[in-house]
């Protein structure tokens, strides 16, 4: 016999004006893939609602003429937030339109004082709500369908703006991972998977966050002596514990967060910056008492798929 509430649920799915973007009948609570990629990538199988947090560094690694990839970092990026997002429409099939409380938040840090990039920033949330009403499920529906063409055109909006005014103000990673991931990213962890992805090329830099004590920083880029010296080391992470490099840690761990490094790009003439790059980005996030994390090169978007399939066990 089928529940009430579950029936009207399904009412709410077939009046809907949704189309392919309309979730599967909610009766069936299995994972199902997106058919919004060719290759698609399979919800985590985790019995908690999806927390996922997306940090973007807008700087002038999405400018063409200064990294000159096929395709562009705008396509590489945004094809890594739609992936996220089809995890998130996956969430809100398996735990239903009533019961889900996945969440989806784009964020830049710090938040670029732009009206243009502030108006677009507000389509990249996707936040539903529980309850057993039937206008919950109708909002949390409409946050559904409305989710690929918003990310779509706030990341358009953001990229095109920034790379028309070539204002690249950066991102602080460093500061966001030290004052707003506690806050911004994670949520119960019994009942939530809270996952942090930073889309950067992987050298950490923001002009007004430059701090050292002994050999810890809070910033590594191409030609600064704490990168350069490891780059004829054959074991970097040896070397780099030898004298304690590393980034500057907090008072506070983020032990409830896990971590996806994405589109990491190393000089085309310094591919070893890539084993240095994981060497400090490792040893700070398990300091940070982050258990699981991964860290990948940039990557044609049709790779995507299997990364995040073997990242999620799948």
């Amino acid at each position: 016999m089928i529940r009430k509430i579950d029936l009207l649920s399904v009412m709410l799915m077939l009046v809907s004006c949704g189309g392919t973007d309309t979730p599967p009948d909610e009766l069936e609570q299995k994972p199902t893939v997106s058919t919004t990629n060719a290759a698609a990538v399979i919800i985590p199988n985790d019995p908690r609602h999806l927390n996922i947090s997306i940090l973007i560094d807008l700087s002038n690694r999405i400018d063409s003429a200064v990294d000159p990839k096929q395709p562009g970092q705008f396509e590489r990026d945004l094809s890594i937030v739609r992936h996220f997002g089809n995890m998130f429409k996956q969430d809100v099939t398996r735990h239903t339109t009533f019961q889900t409380n996945a969440s989806l938040k784009v964020y830049f840090h710090p938040e670029p004082n732009d009206p243009v990039i502030s108006h677009a920033a507000q389509q990249l949330v996707a936040e539903c709500r529980s309850g057993n009403q039937a206008e919950v499920a109708r909002v949390n529906r409409m946050t559904y369908q409305s989710l690929d063409s918003n990310l779509m055109h706030g990341m358009r909006s953001i990229y095109d703006k920034a790379r028309l005014s070539k204002y690249y103000p950066g991102s602080n990673i460093w500061r966001f991972m030290k004052d707003e991931a506690t806050f911004k990213c994670i949520r119960d962890t019994s009942k939530f998977r809270n996952i942090l992805v930073i889309l950067t090329d992987g050298y950490m830099y923001y002009q007004n966050e430059l701090h050292k004590e002994g050999n810890r920083f809070s910033y590594i880029e191409r030609n600064m002596p704490h990168v350069a010296r490891f780059r004829k080391s054959s074991n970097v992470e040896q070397d780099l514990e030898k004298d304690d490099f590393g980034f500057l840690g907090f008072n506070h761990q983020l032990p409830g967060l896990e971590v996806l490094v994405m589109e990491m790009s190393p000089l085309v003439d310094f591919p070893q910056d890539f084993d240095i790059m994981k060497a400090y980005w490792s040893k700070w996030l398990r300091e940070l008492g982050i258990k699981k994390f991964g860290l990948f090169k940039s990557e044609q978007p049709a790779h995507i798929p299997s990364i995040l399939n073997q990242y999620f066990g799948q």
